[in-house]
């Protein structure tokens, strides 16, 4: 149905395979230079990088899963940097005369990191500002390649401030024009300009302080800040229900066709282990026999526990043990399916 990436089969980590279209009078992709750049762009994110990016349908101007916004708005980034031609063009139809164009080089709306639209403006601005790829290549290579964080703006963005400073390809002023959040956002406590300790989680929230009034049109309109907070801090024992604990089947968008990839199906979380051993992470909810939710826990975007709808669990509320490392820090993804889920409880044992 389109041209894509993907990796498929018995030894999926070792495959890789893009699919580009070529029906003439129809799509012929094959024609199409930034179409192709940004494919491999994925490949280049799969295969040198990582992408924690579950993929799926989406177009400019849905609000995404932030993992989604973050490898589309790189793809498309990618293919002005390499050709040095911020216009993206995709052609199609009757001889090809008809089609849609992108200037990644245009500021977008809405300025939100759950939108693939202002990421590419950031990350294409942030090479044009630099007449190189070198800056960027590095933290995707030695930083967002081994974060504890997943893999989104904001954890490209705090590692990129940490490395060369916020005057560094004006990234200070950048970030609040792409993503209307503060620059402090990016650094653990206050941004300095130069020496700080990056926050690839927004730990503080500023994003959601600041934007938690962006209309989500899959929900009825303005949300707060909590059901925007990137990422929850759990701790031992039962960690309460808030709007962080929301899931909504709305597609945050105009596109309909896959809901399960846009912001408010999924909700991150991280833990830190104060001790080497066994740890139990589970959901706990009132509604479990009616809601449907999987639980994954990763370490540096490796999946080292999860309990799903295809993994056997037929319970709505999933559960999942791990055997985790003093020091180490994981990150919890929770996934609503079907109707919307209003709250749960994550526990910790």
């Amino acid at each position: 149905g389109t041209s894509h990436y993907t990796t498929e089969g018995s030894n999926s980590a070792d495959n890789a395979n893009l699919y580009i279209l070529g029906a003439e009078n129809s799509d012929t992709d094959e024609y199409d230079d930034h179409v192709i750049a940004h494919e491999f762009g994925h490949y280049l994110e799969d295969k040198l990088f990582r992408s924690d990016s579950q993929g799926g349908s989406h177009q400019s101007g849905d609000l995404l899963d932030p993992t989604v916004s973050f490898g589309e708005g790189y793809g498309n980034a990618l293919s002005g940097m390499v050709f040095n031609d911020s216009i993206y063009v995709d052609t199609s139809c009757s001889a090809q005369a008809s089609g849609f164009q992108i200037d990644v080089s245009s500021v977008a709306s809405p300025a939100i990191i759950h939108n693939e639209s202002a990421v590419q403006y950031f990350l294409y601005t942030l090479w044009k500002n630099q007449n190189s790829f070198d800056r960027i290549y590095n933290v995707f290579a030695n930083f967002q390649k081994t974060t504890p964080a997943f893999t989104t703006a904001q954890s490209f963005g705090a590692y990129y401030n940490q490395a060369y400073g916020g005057s560094a390809n004006s990234l200070s002023t950048l970030w609040v024009t792409a993503f209307g959040g503060p620059y402090n956002s990016l650094c653990s406590g206050n941004c300095s300009g130069s020496g700080d300790t990056a926050d690839p989680y927004d730990l503080d929230n500023d994003l959601g302080n600041t934007v938690g009034t962006t209309s989500y049109s899959g929900d009825g309109g303005a949300q707060s800040a909590q059901f925007l907070r990137l990422f929850k801090t759990l701790t031992d024992g039962g960690n309460g229900a808030d709007a962080h604990q929301k899931t909504v089947t709305g597609t945050g968008g105009s596109h309909a066709g896959y809901p399960n990839n846009k912001v408010g199906k999924s909700r991150f979380y991280r833990y830190a282990a104060a001790a080497t051993g066994s740890k139990t992470i589970s959901v706990a909810s009132g509604a479990c026999s009616t809601d449907v939710l999987d639980l994954l826990v990763y370490e540096s975007g490796s999946l080292v526990g999860s309990d799903t709808t295809t993994s056997g669990s037929t319970a709505g509320c999933p559960s999942a043990t791990v055997s985790m490392t003093s020091g180490k820090v994981y990150t919890v993804k929770i996934l609503g399916f079907g109707t919307d889920i209003g709250s749960y409880t994550v526990n910790v044992n």
